[in-house]
């Protein structure tokens, strides 16, 4: 069984992630409190050395993962948050898919402010304070669900939801013979 290597990311991954920072709005507060972010490639390769997906987060594959840089920790490696790649994502994907990766993984680095006077709070060390924020949302389910039921499975309907926010809903529609809202199992006919 291979083991997963760890190695510091290429200045490829650097430089697009500094590009990312310079480019979003939202991400000014990694240039105004120079935030210091260690980037982390992950691999693993199968018994015909063929590299496959090994990065994890609550049990299911990611293509990155985020997480805070203790103070402890800050003493050795002077950084304040750590993304870690999954090579093989990385590897397959084009510019514009790693430029979303990793303003996905930068989104979730809120700074903590002050409630006194709304400014950033910062540890003993002179560091800022970090918070990571939640995704938006997520999706869950089995494909068997959705394929059982599906308009009418909770996956489906998440995927639904999220496509009406995003304006795609169309790609979801459910097909036209199909009755949207079928009278509930003790008012039906049978």
């Amino acid at each position: 069984m291979s083991k997963k290597v760890y190695e510091s990311a290429p200045a490829e991954v650097a430089e697009l992630c500094a590009q990312v920072i310079a480019e979003v709005p939202n991400h000014k507060h990694f240039r105004d409190l120079e935030i210091k972010i260690s980037l982390v490639m992950v691999s693993k390769f199968d018994a015909s050395e063929q590299i496959v997906r090994c990065l994890k987060h609550h049990g299911a594959f990611a293509d990155a993962v985020v997480r805070l840089i203790p103070c402890k920790e800050r003493l050795h490696n002077a950084h304040d948050v750590e993304i870690t790649i999954d090579k093989f994502a990385w590897d397959g994907a084009n510019t514009l898919r790693k430029k979303a990766l990793l303003d996905h993984e930068l989104t979730h680095v809120a700074v903590k402010l002050s409630k006194k006077d709304n400014e950033p709070m910062v540890h003993d060390d002179g560091r800022p304070m970090l918070r990571l924020l939640p995704d938006d949302y997520s999706i869950t389910g089995f494909y068997s669900i959705a394929d059982r039921h599906g308009v009418f499975s909770g996956e489906v309907a998440s995927v639904s939801a999220i496509a009406s926010r995003m304006h795609l809903s169309e790609m979801f529609a459910a097909p036209a013979n199909v009755d949207q809202n079928p009278p509930p199992e003790s008012e039906s006919t049978a």
